[in-house]
């Protein structure tokens, strides 16, 4: 009987991840678009490794966890510690006011965004008032990059805020007050009685942002589809279902699955 019980996850688990995986690492060692198989080994890896497209796409994901373990943990850690002696109900306002952009669907958020940075949009005006000239932001991978992001932190900033807020307001005040009487501004018990505490869910969200990284796909398909803004996933998309090149779009999702459960692994030792 107690099988019976978890027999729907057995069978949940079976359809949604280890058949899906067993069949991409039976693809990644096959040259085929549907039409014609041939069986290739590991050529599929050799060629993922060489292949210029793949590494840069690696590099611009590097780039896309740099700015989004800064911006959404560092955005998320700023905003908490700034509004942590407010009122229960500017607390329950801040969460609600950067969680809500998290409950709309990325596609949307990114058509949103796409006119913010438009040729003519609020974002040139405002670089035209200062006296620059228009920029195409999603031209070249040096503004591209970043404007994403921006648009990927904006949409996900209220997690970690909700995340920090939390773990303050559940530390004791008692640990305040003592500071306060030893003769501590609130800035020093931000910086050296909060920020120790905090450094645990610092660590473990900034793991979940580099995870994150590697996954943003529809923000860049939206905005900027373009090899110079491609992170991993994209690219493995664009190789798989736009190329036709299944066998090694499977190759490069397998090494995509093997560096996400890298720091998925990496998450858990450092919760442990």
């Amino acid at each position: 009987m107690k099988y019976l019980l978890i027999l729907p996850a057995l069978i949940f688990s079976a359809l949604f991840f280890i058949w899906p995986i067993a069949a991409m690492v039976k693809y990644s060692m096959l040259k085929t678009n549907f039409i014609t198989t041939s069986f290739v080994g590991l050529d599929n890896y050799a060629r993922a490794f060489r292949d210029p497209a793949f590494l840069r796409s690696w590099l611009n994901s590097f780039f896309y966890m740099v700015f989004m373990v800064v911006g959404q943990v560092g955005g998320g850690l700023a905003v908490a510690l700034s509004t942590m002696n407010l009122s229960k109900r500017w607390h329950d306002t801040v969460r609600i006011t950067f969680y809500v952009p998290t409950l709309s669907a990325g596609i949307i958020i990114a058509q949103v965004w796409r006119w913010v940075f438009h040729s003519r949009g609020p974002l040139n005006w405002i670089v035209k008032l200062l006296g620059g000239e228009s920029v195409a932001w999603f031209s070249q991978g040096v503004t591209a990059i970043p404007s994403i992001s921006l648009v990927v932190v904006a949409s996900g900033l209220g997690g970690a805020v909700i995340y920090f807020l939390a773990a303050i307001l559940s530390i004791d005040r008692d640990l305040f007050a003592a500071a306060q009487m030893d003769g501590a501004s609130w800035f020093q018990i931000k910086t050296r009685v909060v920020a120790p505490i905090l450094r645990p869910i610092v660590a473990t969200l900034a793991l979940v942002a580099a995870i994150a990284a590697l996954q943003v796909f529809e923000t860049v398909y939206a905005l900027a589809p373009y090899e110079h803004s491609a992170t991993v996933t994209y690219h493995v998309y664009r190789e798989a279902f736009v190329m036709g090149r299944y066998g090694l779009g499977s190759a490069q999702a397998f090494i995509l699955l093997v560096a996400t459960m890298g720091l998925a692994l990496v998450k858990r030792r450092v919760e442990a």
